[in-house]
Formats: C-alpha cells, structure tokens, sequence
C-alpha cells in the first residue's frame, strides 16, 4: 500500500491539474501541478529496480522546470519549453541508441525502424511549412528538436521489436505519448491555437512522464547484452 502512495498522488495531482486547466483556475494549478514530478520522484526511490539512473533524475528535473515556467506568463514561452525539452529528449535518444547498440543489428527491425524514422521527418518538414510567419524564425530549432524526438522514438521502436519487454514497451508508449503532445503543442502555439488542444497537449505530456520512470524502475540492460553498463 505504502509503494502505491506515490502513484495514487501523481494520479490525483494529474487529475486536479487538468479540472484547474479547463476551469482556468490558477491557484489550482499552480497548488497540483507542482506535485506531479515530486510524486513520480517519490515512486522511482520507493520501487525496487536494478540500478540507479541519475540521468532519469536529470529528466524529471527538467520536466519540472519547464512545467514551473509554464506557470509564468512570459513573451516567447514555447521557444524556451522548446529549448529546455530538447535536453530530455537527448539523454533519452542516447539511452535508447546506446541499448540498440548493445542489441545489434537486426535487418527487418532496423529497416520499420527506419520507415518510422523517415515518416516523422517528413511529418516535422509538413510541420515546419505549416508555422505561422511569426513563428517561422524558429525553424531551426524545431528542425533539430524534431530530429532528437524522431531519434527516440526510432530507437525505443528498434529495442522494442527486438526485444519485446515491458520496460521496452513503456519507454515506447512514453515517446509516442510525447510526440502527440509535442505536435499538438507546436500546432497550437505556432499554427492554430484552439483551447481544447491545450488539454489534450498537457494529458499527453503528464502521462508520458509516468511510463519514462516505470521504463527506468523496470529496465535491465542484462537482456540486452551479457555484459550490463548502466547509464
């Protein structure tokens, strides 16, 4: 019951951070929403696991960070949530790269892997040619933070096809959830905003968040290769 504590208040923090968006009541917000990575924080030391990642610590200090700014209203918020994801992503792409190397080569999975790889690139040039002109100056930077996020979700793919574990499968759910989010975000900051993409944006993102630390409490590089080097 106790290593449930954690869970049971990252759910209800998540539940009342998303009534205090669609009600549009600040002090709701700004009481839960802080609650939601400590909560998680709280889960990944009370869980048995393997080893542990101070890289998933990073990221989650990270996710908090730019889940405080968005309580700030300031000019140029999604650039900055941008530019402090990307970071995130980048340790998580590694990992995931670093596990496909361990894995090895595997034609077919590494030719879907590739498909899918291609597939979001070309979903992220449709993107980029759908930016609004105020937005447009920014390309470069989605152009990149596109292609670490493509990077992830190929390799989180790649490791799942080949070895089809639980934690392979939530590192994969994770990323897809944080592409929706991060599409939806981008279309309704840059392109067309529309109230109701900011909810379906900010589930995405808080739900991700939880299937990243199950992956880390559950992964275990052993199944990968004999030799286990823990990042």
């Amino acid at each position: 019951m106790l290593k449930n504590t954690p869970v049971l208040l990252y759910v209800v923090a998540c539940f009342l951070s998303v009534i205090a968006l669609i009600i549009d009541s600040e002090w709701l917000l700004l009481l839960t929403k802080p609650m939601i990575i400590p909560a998680l924080v709280i889960y990944y030391f009370s869980c048995e696991k393997s080893y542990f990642s101070f890289h998933l610590l990073l990221v989650l200090f990270i996710y908090f960070v730019s889940d405080a700014l968005t309580l700030i209203k300031m000019p140029n918020l999604e650039v900055y949530n941008l530019m402090i994801d990307f970071i995130p992503y980048l340790l998580l792409a590694r990992i995931g790269l670093m596990d496909s190397i361990r894995i090895g080569y595997q034609n077919t999975n590494f030719r879907i892997s590739l498909l899918v790889y291609a597939a979001l690139i070309i979903l992220m040039i449709f993107i980029l040619q759908s930016l609004n002109k105020e937005s447009s100056e920014y390309s470069l930077a989605i152009m990149l933070y596109g292609g670490v996020l493509a990077i992830f979700i190929s390799s989180g793919l790649y490791n799942y096809l080949c070895k089809p574990t639980d934690f392979t499968m939530f590192i994969l759910v994770g990323a897809c959830f944080s592409l929706i989010a991060d599409i939806v975000y981008i279309v309704n900051q840059m392109i067309y905003f529309v109230t109701t993409f900011e909810y379906i944006e900010f589930v995405f993102q808080i739900i991700s968040y939880f299937f990243i630390v199950v992956y880390f409490v559950r992964r275990n590089v052993a199944v990968f290769k004999n030799q286990e080097i823990y990042l």
